[in-house]
């Protein structure tokens, strides 16, 4: 399971770099992107298509996939995650 999960991350971003995504980091299972508010809307569509083109390619399905926006001066805060949010604090 890790090494299709690392595939499929590897083939999205390397869709998303073809579609000119601004990509700044994967981290475990998931991108952070970065784009104008205005090309929001259409981001996240490519980068969507780009993730479900890469997890038909592995594993011949489509995974689920969930979007999050953050948006300037807000930064990214993982909840759900308390050993995380100390790291970002540090």
């Amino acid at each position: 399971m890790q090494s299709h999960g690392a595939e499929m991350l590897r083939l999205a971003i390397t869709y998303m770099s073809e579609k000119r995504i601004g990509v700044c980091a994967p981290l475990h299972d998931a991108v952070f992107l970065t784009c104008k508010i205005e090309d929001e809307e259409r981001t996240i569509r490519l980068m969507t298509e780009c993730m479900r083109r890469a997890s038909m390619n592995v594993i011949g399905a489509v995974v689920p996939i969930e979007v999050g926006v953050t948006r300037y001066p807000d930064r990214f805060v993982p909840k759900k995650k308390p050993t995380a949010i100390k790291t970002w604090n540090e």
